[in-house]
């Protein structure tokens, strides 16, 4: 198992990135994300919803034949139905919703959630930063990378705050909000996190924050009638 390998697990979400998983239903899937992909910037540090059927793009990752293709998603933003933020202002986390039957069934494979929240050099920030889109526009597999977290330092509120290994820049974190904080397992992805907003997220220091998977299982305990626990399908049904 390779980390560049977590491309098919990962999405574009507009100016941000998202990960695929599969909870336990087959009827539908999420994409984790940030929340303030969702949002627009009204002040400073301050954001609202887009208004229900806003029209969000959102690109994904198939492998063919070992040869990456890329593939839209379509999705309209309904506030209870496609979207479901998490309640607290504070905290970063959405779920997206997206039923088969409104798109394609599709299988989400070798990704599981951890708690495991320690880092020693063993776990990697993945999306689609700013400098590699600009870099290439109108090549999206080109614009996928991993920067890999060195350890863990002070936690800020909900977030846990890391270290990442090589000095970056703004424009080289930026886009990434919503990428999957993962690990590596022999025969899967091991996803412990999702990076958080950039708004003081990125210090001197060489340091992001990220919001452990705890919080999207926050959000399902407050839909609990409108979504499926973050476990994988087979559990829920043998037929799988």
């Amino acid at each position: 198992m390779e980390i560049t390998n977590f491309k098919q697990n990962s999405v574009i979400v507009d100016g941000g990135t998202g990960v695929l998983f599969q909870p336990m239903t087959d009827e539908y899937f999420y994409i984790l994300t940030a929340k303030h992909n969702l949002q627009n910037k009204v002040d400073n540090d301050n954001y609202v919803d887009k208004e229900d059927n806003s029209i969000i793009k959102i690109v994904r990752f198939i492998v063919e034949d070992n040869v990456f293709n890329t593939e839209e998603i379509p999705f309209k933003l309904i506030k209870g139905q496609t979207y479901f933020p998490h309640s607290d202002i504070n905290i970063d986390a959405a779920i997206l919703k997206i039923r088969f039957e409104e798109y394609k069934k599709i299988e989400v494979n070798h990704l599981h959630i951890s708690d495991d929240t320690l880092i020693n050099s063993d776990a990697y920030l993945c999306g689609f930063p700013d400098d590699k889109r600009k870099a290439n526009i109108d090549n999206y597999q080109a614009q996928f990378t991993n920067h890999t977290i060195l350890q863990n330092t002070n936690n800020v509120g909900a977030k846990k705050s890391v270290r990442l290994l090589e000095n970056q820049t703004i424009d080289t974190i930026i886009g990434m909000s919503g990428g999957g904080i993962v690990k590596l397992n022999d025969n899967y992805f091991k996803l412990i996190g999702i990076q958080s907003q950039m708004t003081n997220t990125f210090s001197e220091q060489n340091e992001i924050d990220f919001l452990p998977i705890i919080y999207f299982n926050e959000i399902v305990s407050e839909f609990s009638d409108r979504l499926n626990i973050l476990l994988p399908p087979y559990l829920a049904n043998f037929s799988f």
